[in-house]
Protein backbone atom coordinates (compact mmCIF):
# COMPACT_ATOMS: atom_id res chain seq x y z
CA UNK A 1 0.00 0.00 0.00
CA UNK A 2 1.27 3.42 -0.96
CA UNK A 3 0.26 7.01 -0.42
CA UNK A 4 0.62 10.09 -2.63
CA UNK A 5 3.43 11.35 -0.37
CA UNK A 6 5.34 8.08 -0.79
CA UNK A 7 4.87 8.29 -4.57
CA UNK A 8 6.12 11.89 -4.75
CA UNK A 9 9.16 11.07 -2.59
CA UNK A 10 9.94 8.01 -4.72
CA UNK A 11 9.70 10.09 -7.91
CA UNK A 12 12.23 12.57 -6.51
CA UNK A 13 14.48 9.70 -5.36
CA UNK A 14 14.24 8.01 -8.79
CA UNK A 15 15.05 11.18 -10.69
CA UNK A 16 17.96 11.99 -8.33
CA UNK A 17 19.42 8.56 -9.12
CA UNK A 18 19.32 9.29 -12.87
CA UNK A 19 22.89 10.28 -13.79
CA UNK A 20 21.70 12.37 -16.74
CA UNK A 21 20.16 14.77 -14.20
CA UNK A 22 23.31 15.29 -12.12
CA UNK A 23 23.30 19.06 -12.78
CA UNK A 24 20.04 19.70 -10.91
CA UNK A 25 20.73 22.08 -8.03
CA UNK A 26 17.44 22.01 -6.12
CA UNK A 27 15.12 19.03 -5.48
CA UNK A 28 11.84 19.53 -3.63
CA UNK A 29 8.80 17.43 -2.83
CA UNK A 30 6.27 20.26 -3.08
CA UNK A 31 3.28 20.90 -5.30
CA UNK A 32 4.55 23.92 -7.18
CA UNK A 33 7.58 25.57 -8.67
CA UNK A 34 10.56 26.27 -6.43
CA UNK A 35 13.06 28.07 -8.65
CA UNK A 36 16.65 27.48 -7.66
CA UNK A 37 19.78 29.38 -8.61
CA UNK A 38 20.05 27.34 -11.79
CA UNK A 39 18.05 24.18 -12.39
CA UNK A 40 15.40 22.81 -10.04
CA UNK A 41 12.98 19.90 -10.06
CA UNK A 42 9.95 19.65 -7.81
CA UNK A 43 7.15 17.09 -7.63
CA UNK A 44 3.77 17.24 -5.94
CA UNK A 45 0.33 15.67 -5.94
CA UNK A 46 -2.43 17.71 -7.61
CA UNK A 47 -5.26 15.35 -6.62
CA UNK A 48 -6.43 11.77 -6.24
CA UNK A 49 -9.19 9.71 -7.87
CA UNK A 50 -10.53 6.49 -6.32
CA UNK A 51 -12.30 3.49 -7.81
CA UNK A 52 -13.54 0.46 -5.85
CA UNK A 53 -11.33 -2.58 -6.40
CA UNK A 54 -12.25 -5.18 -3.79
CA UNK A 55 -14.28 -5.07 -0.57
CA UNK A 56 -11.12 -4.04 1.32
CA UNK A 57 -9.13 -2.03 -1.22
CA UNK A 58 -9.61 0.87 -3.62
CA UNK A 59 -7.49 1.78 -6.59
CA UNK A 60 -6.07 5.28 -6.30
CA UNK A 61 -4.84 7.32 -9.24
CA UNK A 62 -2.66 10.12 -7.93
CA UNK A 63 -2.20 13.02 -10.33
CA UNK A 64 1.41 14.10 -9.91
CA UNK A 65 3.09 17.08 -11.53
CA UNK A 66 6.87 17.24 -11.89
CA UNK A 67 8.09 20.79 -12.48
CA UNK A 68 11.44 21.60 -14.03
CA UNK A 69 12.62 25.21 -13.77
CA UNK A 70 15.70 26.53 -15.55
CA UNK A 71 16.96 30.06 -14.99
CA UNK A 72 19.02 31.37 -17.92
CA UNK A 73 20.61 34.00 -15.68
CA UNK A 74 22.55 31.25 -13.95
CA UNK A 75 24.49 30.30 -17.08
CA UNK A 76 28.18 31.24 -17.10
CA UNK A 77 28.72 34.48 -19.04
CA UNK A 78 30.54 32.57 -21.81
CA UNK A 79 27.39 30.50 -22.43
CA UNK A 80 24.91 33.37 -22.25
CA UNK A 81 23.56 34.55 -25.55
CA UNK A 82 22.04 37.99 -26.10
CA UNK A 83 18.28 38.70 -25.88
CA UNK A 84 15.97 36.52 -27.95
CA UNK A 85 18.76 34.07 -28.77
CA UNK A 86 19.21 33.46 -25.04
CA UNK A 87 15.48 32.90 -24.56
CA UNK A 88 15.37 30.46 -27.48
CA UNK A 89 18.35 28.65 -25.97
CA UNK A 90 16.44 28.32 -22.69
CA UNK A 91 13.34 27.07 -24.50
CA UNK A 92 15.35 24.35 -26.26
CA UNK A 93 17.08 23.37 -23.02
CA UNK A 94 13.83 23.05 -21.03
CA UNK A 95 12.31 20.86 -23.75
CA UNK A 96 15.35 18.56 -23.74
CA UNK A 97 15.26 18.35 -19.94
CA UNK A 98 11.52 17.60 -19.95
CA UNK A 99 12.05 14.70 -22.34
CA UNK A 100 14.92 13.35 -20.21
CA UNK A 101 12.68 13.42 -17.11
CA UNK A 102 9.78 11.85 -19.01
CA UNK A 103 12.05 9.05 -20.29
CA UNK A 104 13.30 8.39 -16.76
CA UNK A 105 9.72 8.18 -15.47
CA UNK A 106 8.73 5.81 -18.29
CA UNK A 107 11.76 3.59 -17.62
CA UNK A 108 10.87 3.49 -13.91
CA UNK A 109 7.10 3.38 -14.31
CA UNK A 110 6.52 1.20 -11.21
CA UNK A 111 8.93 3.25 -9.09
CA UNK A 112 10.68 0.18 -7.76
CA UNK A 113 7.42 -1.52 -6.77
CA UNK A 114 5.97 1.39 -4.79
CA UNK A 115 3.09 1.65 -7.27
CA UNK A 116 1.28 -0.65 -9.71
CA UNK A 117 1.93 1.52 -12.74
CA UNK A 118 2.30 5.10 -13.95
CA UNK A 119 2.22 7.04 -17.15
CA UNK A 120 3.54 10.55 -17.89
CA UNK A 121 0.61 11.71 -20.00
CA UNK A 122 1.47 15.31 -20.81
CA UNK A 123 4.31 17.83 -20.94
CA UNK A 124 3.37 21.46 -20.66
CA UNK A 125 5.73 24.41 -21.18
CA UNK A 126 5.00 27.47 -19.09
CA UNK A 127 6.17 31.03 -19.62
CA UNK A 128 6.36 33.90 -17.20
CA UNK A 129 6.20 37.45 -18.46
CA UNK A 130 7.85 38.87 -15.36
CA UNK A 131 10.78 36.45 -15.50
CA UNK A 132 11.50 35.83 -19.18
CA UNK A 133 14.73 34.04 -18.28
CA UNK A 134 12.84 31.43 -16.23
CA UNK A 135 11.87 28.43 -18.37
CA UNK A 136 9.43 25.93 -16.88
CA UNK A 137 8.16 22.51 -17.93
CA UNK A 138 5.39 20.61 -16.14
CA UNK A 139 5.17 16.85 -16.62
CA UNK A 140 1.80 15.43 -15.64
CA UNK A 141 1.95 11.84 -14.45
CA UNK A 142 -0.82 9.48 -13.32
CA UNK A 143 0.32 6.97 -10.70
CA UNK A 144 -1.89 3.98 -9.84
CA UNK A 145 -1.73 2.10 -6.55
CA UNK A 146 -4.01 0.40 -4.04
CA UNK A 147 -5.14 1.77 -0.69
CA UNK A 148 -7.08 0.30 2.20
CA UNK A 149 -10.73 1.22 2.05
CA UNK A 150 -11.24 1.41 5.80
CA UNK A 151 -9.52 3.61 8.32
CA UNK A 152 -6.32 2.14 9.76
CA UNK A 153 -6.59 0.74 13.30
CA UNK A 154 -4.08 3.31 14.53
CA UNK A 155 -5.02 6.81 13.41
CA UNK A 156 -2.83 9.79 14.37
CA UNK A 157 -4.41 12.83 16.01
CA UNK A 158 -4.37 16.23 14.34
CA UNK A 159 -1.64 17.34 16.76
CA UNK A 160 0.55 14.39 15.75
CA UNK A 161 0.05 15.14 12.06
CA UNK A 162 0.96 18.81 12.49
CA UNK A 163 4.08 17.89 14.45
CA UNK A 164 5.05 15.31 11.84
CA UNK A 165 5.14 17.87 9.00
CA UNK A 166 8.74 18.92 8.47
CA UNK A 167 9.34 22.56 7.55
CA UNK A 168 11.01 23.08 4.18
Amino acid sequence: MSSPDEVVNKIIETLQADTTLNGVGTWSAVNGIVPGKSLSITAGCDGEDYEPYTQDKDQCTAHITVYIALDNRSLPSAERKPGEERLAQGDRAIRRLAHIVRASLVENRKLGGVINDSFPRKIEYLATEDLADLHIAAIHLDADFFVERSRPKSVPTVAQIVLDVKPA
